[in-house]
Protein backbone atom coordinates (compact mmCIF):
# COMPACT_ATOMS: atom_id res chain seq x y z
CA UNK A 1 0.00 0.00 0.00
CA UNK A 2 1.52 3.00 -0.88
CA UNK A 3 1.99 5.64 1.70
CA UNK A 4 0.03 8.82 2.09
CA UNK A 5 1.03 12.15 2.27
CA UNK A 6 -0.06 13.89 5.53
CA UNK A 7 -0.20 17.98 5.73
CA UNK A 8 2.37 19.59 7.76
CA UNK A 9 -0.20 21.50 10.06
CA UNK A 10 -2.30 17.68 11.00
CA UNK A 11 1.03 16.27 11.38
CA UNK A 12 1.83 19.98 13.82
CA UNK A 13 -2.04 18.85 15.21
CA UNK A 14 -1.19 15.25 15.83
CA UNK A 15 2.18 16.52 17.88
CA UNK A 16 0.72 19.10 20.22
CA UNK A 17 -1.94 16.77 21.04
CA UNK A 18 0.66 13.76 21.71
CA UNK A 19 2.44 16.17 23.77
CA UNK A 20 -0.46 17.38 26.14
CA UNK A 21 -3.16 20.47 26.47
CA UNK A 22 -0.19 22.59 28.68
CA UNK A 23 2.62 22.31 25.89
CA UNK A 24 0.17 23.20 23.16
CA UNK A 25 -1.34 26.23 24.50
CA UNK A 26 2.51 27.06 25.20
CA UNK A 27 3.31 26.68 21.36
CA UNK A 28 -0.09 28.55 20.45
CA UNK A 29 1.19 31.50 21.78
CA UNK A 30 4.13 31.82 19.44
CA UNK A 31 1.62 31.18 16.38
CA UNK A 32 -0.03 33.38 14.03
CA UNK A 33 -4.36 33.32 13.74
CA UNK A 34 -4.11 31.61 10.87
CA UNK A 35 -1.40 28.97 11.70
CA UNK A 36 -3.77 28.44 14.77
CA UNK A 37 -6.91 28.50 12.70
CA UNK A 38 -5.47 25.66 10.26
CA UNK A 39 -3.84 23.68 13.31
CA UNK A 40 -7.15 23.92 15.22
CA UNK A 41 -9.29 22.37 12.17
CA UNK A 42 -6.55 19.55 11.89
CA UNK A 43 -7.24 19.16 15.92
CA UNK A 44 -10.81 19.05 16.16
CA UNK A 45 -10.98 16.59 13.25
CA UNK A 46 -8.40 14.05 14.60
CA UNK A 47 -9.59 10.49 15.71
CA UNK A 48 -7.50 7.72 16.34
CA UNK A 49 -4.03 7.95 15.32
CA UNK A 50 -2.09 4.99 14.67
CA UNK A 51 0.77 4.50 17.14
CA UNK A 52 3.66 3.82 14.17
CA UNK A 53 2.39 7.09 12.38
CA UNK A 54 2.50 8.91 15.79
CA UNK A 55 6.60 7.88 16.40
CA UNK A 56 7.68 8.88 13.08
CA UNK A 57 6.06 12.80 13.39
CA UNK A 58 7.39 12.48 16.90
CA UNK A 59 10.88 11.34 15.39
CA UNK A 60 10.54 13.96 12.31
CA UNK A 61 10.30 16.70 14.48
CA UNK A 62 12.81 15.50 16.63
CA UNK A 63 15.63 15.86 13.97
CA UNK A 64 14.67 19.17 13.12
CA UNK A 65 15.25 20.05 16.56
CA UNK A 66 18.34 18.74 16.16
CA UNK A 67 19.39 19.77 12.63
CA UNK A 68 18.45 23.39 14.39
CA UNK A 69 20.44 23.06 17.28
CA UNK A 70 23.36 21.87 15.04
CA UNK A 71 23.21 24.81 12.79
CA UNK A 72 22.98 27.18 15.84
CA UNK A 73 24.70 26.11 18.57
CA UNK A 74 24.75 22.67 19.64
CA UNK A 75 22.31 21.27 22.17
CA UNK A 76 22.48 23.37 24.87
CA UNK A 77 21.16 26.49 22.14
CA UNK A 78 18.36 23.84 21.68
CA UNK A 79 17.52 23.73 25.35
CA UNK A 80 17.89 26.85 25.58
CA UNK A 81 14.82 27.93 22.86
CA UNK A 82 12.92 25.45 24.28
CA UNK A 83 13.05 26.58 28.10
CA UNK A 84 12.40 30.33 26.85
CA UNK A 85 9.27 29.38 25.02
CA UNK A 86 7.72 26.58 27.29
CA UNK A 87 10.21 26.63 30.13
CA UNK A 88 12.14 24.36 31.89
CA UNK A 89 10.22 21.53 33.47
CA UNK A 90 8.63 21.26 30.02
CA UNK A 91 11.78 21.29 27.78
CA UNK A 92 13.20 18.57 29.63
CA UNK A 93 9.31 16.70 29.29
CA UNK A 94 9.54 16.85 25.66
CA UNK A 95 13.19 16.01 25.03
CA UNK A 96 12.62 12.84 27.44
CA UNK A 97 9.17 11.82 25.35
CA UNK A 98 11.00 12.69 22.11
CA UNK A 99 14.48 10.42 22.82
CA UNK A 100 12.82 7.69 24.41
CA UNK A 101 11.20 5.33 21.94
CA UNK A 102 12.09 1.54 22.52
CA UNK A 103 13.86 -0.69 20.09
CA UNK A 104 11.55 -3.48 18.53
CA UNK A 105 8.41 -2.03 20.15
CA UNK A 106 6.34 -2.79 17.37
CA UNK A 107 6.63 -6.26 18.15
CA UNK A 108 5.16 -6.11 22.19
CA UNK A 109 1.81 -7.23 20.79
CA UNK A 110 2.66 -9.95 18.24
CA UNK A 111 2.77 -13.81 19.40
CA UNK A 112 5.80 -15.90 19.96
CA UNK A 113 5.20 -18.01 16.85
CA UNK A 114 4.36 -14.75 14.73
CA UNK A 115 7.87 -13.51 16.04
CA UNK A 116 9.55 -16.30 15.66
CA UNK A 117 8.40 -17.11 12.32
CA UNK A 118 9.36 -13.44 11.11
CA UNK A 119 12.85 -13.19 12.74
CA UNK A 120 13.61 -17.55 12.21
CA UNK A 121 15.60 -16.00 8.08
CA UNK A 122 17.45 -13.16 10.03
CA UNK A 123 21.46 -13.91 11.30
CA UNK A 124 21.50 -15.01 14.79
CA UNK A 125 23.37 -11.89 15.52
CA UNK A 126 19.96 -9.78 14.98
CA UNK A 127 17.94 -12.27 16.67
CA UNK A 128 19.96 -11.95 19.41
CA UNK A 129 19.57 -8.36 19.26
CA UNK A 130 15.79 -8.44 18.89
CA UNK A 131 15.38 -11.04 22.53
CA UNK A 132 18.03 -8.91 24.06
CA UNK A 133 14.86 -6.26 23.88
CA UNK A 134 11.92 -7.82 24.80
CA UNK A 135 11.05 -9.15 27.99
CA UNK A 136 12.12 -11.96 29.70
CA UNK A 137 8.80 -14.02 29.16
CA UNK A 138 8.20 -13.14 25.45
CA UNK A 139 11.54 -13.82 24.47
CA UNK A 140 11.75 -17.52 26.18
CA UNK A 141 8.56 -18.23 24.07
CA UNK A 142 9.78 -16.97 21.07
CA UNK A 143 13.02 -19.01 21.80
CA UNK A 144 11.59 -22.07 22.42
CA UNK A 145 10.44 -21.80 18.49
CA UNK A 146 13.57 -21.95 17.27
CA UNK A 147 15.53 -24.95 15.74
CA UNK A 148 17.95 -26.57 17.91
CA UNK A 149 20.89 -25.57 15.62
CA UNK A 150 19.32 -21.95 15.73
CA UNK A 151 19.03 -21.81 19.35
CA UNK A 152 22.48 -22.80 19.83
CA UNK A 153 23.84 -20.01 17.38
CA UNK A 154 21.83 -17.58 19.08
CA UNK A 155 22.91 -18.73 22.42
CA UNK A 156 26.71 -17.84 21.77
CA UNK A 157 25.81 -14.59 19.28
CA UNK A 158 23.47 -13.01 22.74
CA UNK A 159 25.96 -14.00 25.44
CA UNK A 160 28.80 -11.97 22.95
CA UNK A 161 26.85 -9.10 22.63
CA UNK A 162 28.95 -5.92 24.56
CA UNK A 163 28.56 -2.70 22.78
CA UNK A 164 26.35 -2.04 19.84
CA UNK A 165 25.81 1.64 18.41
CA UNK A 166 22.29 2.65 18.28
CA UNK A 167 22.58 3.61 14.68
CA UNK A 168 23.00 -0.20 14.01
CA UNK A 169 20.01 -0.62 16.37
CA UNK A 170 17.82 1.74 14.45
CA UNK A 171 19.19 0.40 11.62
CA UNK A 172 17.92 -2.66 12.36
CA UNK A 173 14.73 -1.85 13.59
CA UNK A 174 13.85 -0.17 10.81
CA UNK A 175 14.42 -3.11 8.59
CA UNK A 176 12.36 -5.14 9.99
CA UNK A 177 9.43 -3.08 11.11
CA UNK A 178 9.75 -2.24 6.88
CA UNK A 179 8.40 -5.86 6.73
CA UNK A 180 6.33 -5.66 9.49
CA UNK A 181 4.57 -2.19 9.14
CA UNK A 182 6.65 0.91 8.36
CA UNK A 183 10.23 2.45 9.17
CA UNK A 184 11.64 4.23 12.50
CA UNK A 185 14.69 5.54 13.57
CA UNK A 186 16.25 7.65 16.00
CA UNK A 187 18.90 9.62 17.33
CA UNK A 188 22.82 7.66 16.87
CA UNK A 189 24.31 7.13 20.33
CA UNK A 190 25.61 3.73 21.72
CA UNK A 191 23.79 1.15 23.86
CA UNK A 192 25.87 -0.87 26.04
CA UNK A 193 24.85 -4.42 26.19
CA UNK A 194 28.12 -5.27 28.29
CA UNK A 195 27.24 -7.96 30.98
CA UNK A 196 23.93 -8.12 30.10
CA UNK A 197 23.89 -10.90 27.28
CA UNK A 198 24.67 -13.72 30.09
CA UNK A 199 21.43 -12.57 32.51
CA UNK A 200 19.07 -11.97 29.29
CA UNK A 201 20.11 -15.68 28.19
CA UNK A 202 19.76 -17.19 31.77
CA UNK A 203 16.29 -15.37 32.12
CA UNK A 204 15.34 -17.10 28.69
CA UNK A 205 17.08 -20.06 30.18
CA UNK A 206 15.24 -20.09 33.09
CA UNK A 207 11.28 -19.46 31.84
CA UNK A 208 12.22 -22.29 28.91
CA UNK A 209 11.30 -25.74 29.02
CA UNK A 210 14.52 -27.85 30.92
CA UNK A 211 15.01 -29.91 27.55
CA UNK A 212 16.23 -26.53 25.54
CA UNK A 213 17.77 -25.24 28.28
CA UNK A 214 20.28 -28.16 28.93
CA UNK A 215 20.40 -28.17 25.05
CA UNK A 216 21.52 -24.70 25.02
CA UNK A 217 24.05 -24.99 28.07
CA UNK A 218 25.88 -27.84 26.91
CA UNK A 219 26.44 -26.32 23.69
CA UNK A 220 27.92 -23.03 25.59
CA UNK A 221 29.94 -25.40 27.67
CA UNK A 222 31.51 -27.10 24.25
CA UNK A 223 32.23 -23.12 23.13
CA UNK A 224 33.05 -21.92 26.12
CA UNK A 225 33.00 -24.02 29.29
CA UNK A 226 33.56 -20.38 31.57
CA UNK A 227 30.86 -18.47 29.87
CA UNK A 228 28.29 -21.81 30.00
CA UNK A 229 29.43 -21.34 33.82
CA UNK A 230 28.68 -17.49 34.08
CA UNK A 231 25.38 -18.42 32.57
CA UNK A 232 24.35 -21.00 34.76
CA UNK A 233 25.30 -19.17 37.76
CA UNK A 234 23.21 -16.04 36.67
CA UNK A 235 20.36 -19.09 36.63
CA UNK A 236 18.13 -20.64 39.24
CA UNK A 237 17.60 -24.75 39.20
CA UNK A 238 15.64 -26.77 41.13
CA UNK A 239 18.52 -28.14 42.96
CA UNK A 240 19.75 -24.70 43.78
CA UNK A 241 16.95 -24.88 46.36
CA UNK A 242 19.21 -26.14 48.71
CA UNK A 243 20.75 -22.41 48.73
CA UNK A 244 18.30 -20.89 50.15
CA UNK A 245 18.08 -19.77 53.76
CA UNK A 246 15.22 -21.49 55.58
CA UNK A 247 12.70 -18.57 56.08
CA UNK A 248 13.25 -18.20 52.56
CA UNK A 249 12.36 -21.55 51.69
CA UNK A 250 9.78 -21.91 54.38
CA UNK A 251 8.11 -19.27 52.15
CA UNK A 252 8.71 -21.21 48.85
CA UNK A 253 7.63 -24.02 50.61
CA UNK A 254 3.79 -23.00 51.47
CA UNK A 255 2.64 -22.18 48.49
CA UNK A 256 3.91 -25.68 46.47
CA UNK A 257 1.18 -28.37 46.23
CA UNK A 258 2.26 -31.56 48.09
CA UNK A 259 1.77 -33.19 44.85
CA UNK A 260 4.36 -31.03 42.72
CA UNK A 261 6.98 -31.56 45.77
CA UNK A 262 6.68 -35.31 45.60
CA UNK A 263 7.54 -35.32 42.10
CA UNK A 264 9.90 -32.71 41.86
CA UNK A 265 11.79 -34.65 44.50
CA UNK A 266 11.80 -37.97 42.87
CA UNK A 267 15.21 -37.57 41.23
CA UNK A 268 16.47 -35.41 43.82
CA UNK A 269 19.73 -35.71 45.56
CA UNK A 270 19.74 -36.65 49.14
CA UNK A 271 21.49 -33.08 50.78
CA UNK A 272 18.46 -31.13 48.81
CA UNK A 273 15.89 -34.00 50.05
CA UNK A 274 17.55 -33.29 53.83
CA UNK A 275 17.04 -29.38 53.46
CA UNK A 276 13.77 -29.61 52.31
CA UNK A 277 12.18 -32.02 54.76
CA UNK A 278 13.56 -30.18 57.49
CA UNK A 279 11.76 -26.66 56.28
CA UNK A 280 8.20 -28.98 56.81
CA UNK A 281 6.13 -29.75 59.61
CA UNK A 282 6.83 -32.78 61.27
CA UNK A 283 3.47 -34.29 59.61
CA UNK A 284 3.69 -32.87 56.46
CA UNK A 285 7.11 -34.00 56.23
CA UNK A 286 6.37 -38.00 56.81
CA UNK A 287 3.45 -37.56 54.55
CA UNK A 288 5.77 -36.60 51.73
CA UNK A 289 8.20 -39.09 52.54
CA UNK A 290 5.40 -41.74 52.77
CA UNK A 291 4.24 -40.55 49.01
CA UNK A 292 7.88 -40.48 47.80
CA UNK A 293 8.46 -44.09 48.99
CA UNK A 294 5.59 -44.96 47.38
CA UNK A 295 5.46 -43.10 44.06
CA UNK A 296 5.76 -45.71 41.47
CA UNK A 297 7.47 -45.16 38.01
CA UNK A 298 7.01 -41.77 36.71
CA UNK A 299 7.74 -39.81 33.52
CA UNK A 300 10.65 -37.04 33.31
CA UNK A 301 8.35 -34.85 31.74
CA UNK A 302 6.64 -35.08 34.82
CA UNK A 303 9.24 -34.80 36.77
CA UNK A 304 11.14 -31.60 35.31
CA UNK A 305 7.56 -29.79 34.95
CA UNK A 306 6.69 -30.55 38.74
CA UNK A 307 9.97 -28.79 39.18
CA UNK A 308 9.83 -25.75 37.11
CA UNK A 309 6.58 -24.87 39.05
CA UNK A 310 8.50 -24.82 42.14
CA UNK A 311 11.19 -22.99 40.41
CA UNK A 312 8.44 -20.34 39.13
CA UNK A 313 7.07 -19.52 42.43
CA UNK A 314 10.95 -18.89 43.81
CA UNK A 315 11.09 -16.49 40.94
CA UNK A 316 7.78 -14.89 41.48
CA UNK A 317 9.12 -14.27 45.36
CA UNK A 318 12.08 -12.89 44.32
CA UNK A 319 10.40 -10.24 42.16
CA UNK A 320 8.35 -9.63 44.64
CA UNK A 321 11.46 -8.84 47.69
CA UNK A 322 9.76 -11.96 49.63
CA UNK A 323 13.07 -14.14 49.02
CA UNK A 324 16.70 -13.04 48.03
CA UNK A 325 18.18 -15.66 45.60
CA UNK A 326 21.80 -15.92 46.73
CA UNK A 327 24.08 -15.52 43.66
CA UNK A 328 26.66 -17.93 42.82
CA UNK A 329 30.39 -16.68 43.47
CA UNK A 330 29.08 -13.81 45.36
CA UNK A 331 29.55 -13.16 49.03
CA UNK A 332 25.82 -11.51 50.34
CA UNK A 333 26.78 -8.08 52.30
CA UNK A 334 24.81 -8.03 55.55
CA UNK A 335 24.03 -4.81 57.67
Amino acid sequence: MPEVAIDNYKKVAILLVALGIDVAAQVFKYLDEREIELISKEIAHLETVDKILLNEIILEFYEKLLSLASAEGGMEYLKEVLERALGPSKTMGIIRHLSDVQPFSFLENASASQIADFLSAEDPQVIALVLSYLTPTQASAVFSQFTEELRKQIAVKMVSLKEVHREVIDNTHRALERVMASKEKSVSQIISFEGTGIKNLANILNAAPHQIEKGVLDHLKSVDSELAEEVRKNMFLFEDLVSLDDVSLQKVLRQVDMRDLTLALKMSEEKLKEKIFNNLSERVREICKEELQYLGPVRLRQVEEAQQKIINIVRKLEATGEVVIPRKGEEEEFV
